[in-house]
């Protein structure tokens, strides 16, 4: 199976130059397409996805875009699209049918802004002014 397609929570741990960046845009993109354990995308709103620099967070939102952007115009030459095709056959769905694939990552695409990815101060800063929030309107 796939790297980039988890039941669960994933922590990626490595050094520089490793590829995290790489791997992150990747499970990113197989939540927002449905391209893992569910079958159905993940709401961008639900995924929050923290760094330790602003300079990688800002990296990751980039690359996501791209990626989105380049399976939306022609998923076959996306650097993602064979990790999709090798995921779909460990969990024995049917082929990728790229139209399919183009139309999801165009929808994924319109709303990529509202994935949260972040540092992890700025994850705290936005979930503790969050909660501040809800309890002054109590």
């Amino acid at each position: 199976m796939s790297v980039l397609a988890f039941e669960r929570n994933a922590v990626v741990v490595a050094s520089a130059g490793t590829g995290k960046t790489h791997t992150l845009v990747g499970v990113l993109v197989h939540l927002l397409l449905g391209e893992g354990h569910r079958e159905e995308p993940v709401v961008p709103s639900r995924i929050v996805a923290t760094t330790f620099s602003r300079r990688a967070a800002r990296e990751i939102r980039e690359r996501l875009a791209r990626e989105l952007e380049a399976l939306a115009e022609a998923p076959e030459a996306s650097r993602y699209f064979g990790a999709i095709e090798d995921t779909r056959r460990s969990l024995g769905r049917a082929p990728v049918v790229p139209r399919e694939l183009s139309k999801r990552a165009a929808r994924a695409l319109a709303y990529v802004d509202d994935v949260v990815v972040g540092t992890l101060h700025g994850f705290c800063l936005l979930y503790t002014s969050d909660a501040a929030d809800e309890r002054s309107s109590v």
